[in-house]
């Protein structure tokens, strides 16, 4: 568990961190979920830029830029991570219908 969500996968992984599927076990919301790297979790600066860019992704608005819709902070695992609204795959989608 990240905050609310529960772990389903790994989805990638980047220099500053991982990217992971998750779930909020209660009402079913998928999300992803961006942990910061635990060496750059213990730099105040490197966690102030991450938060940074989460504030700056949220002022965009638009389509095709996801928004950040919480942040849990420091966790037991003593990471930061980010979730992120999670649409269905294209291919999932009913044929026709936009996202």
């Amino acid at each position: 568990m990240v905050g609310e969500y529960r772990i389903q996968r790994k989805l990638g992984a980047g220099t500053f961190g991982d990217v992971y599927a998750g779930e909020h076990p209660l009402i079913g919301k998928r999300v992803a979920i961006k942990v910061l790297n635990q060496r750059f979790a213990a730099d105040p600066l490197m966690v102030s830029r991450f938060i940074a860019e989460a504030r700056a992704v949220n002022k965009i608005r638009q389509r095709n830029i996801i928004d950040i819709t919480g942040h849990p902070g420091r966790t037991s695992r003593s990471v930061h991570c980010r979730c992120y609204h999670c649409t269905r795959p294209r291919r999932e989608r009913a044929p026709g219908r936009r996202p």
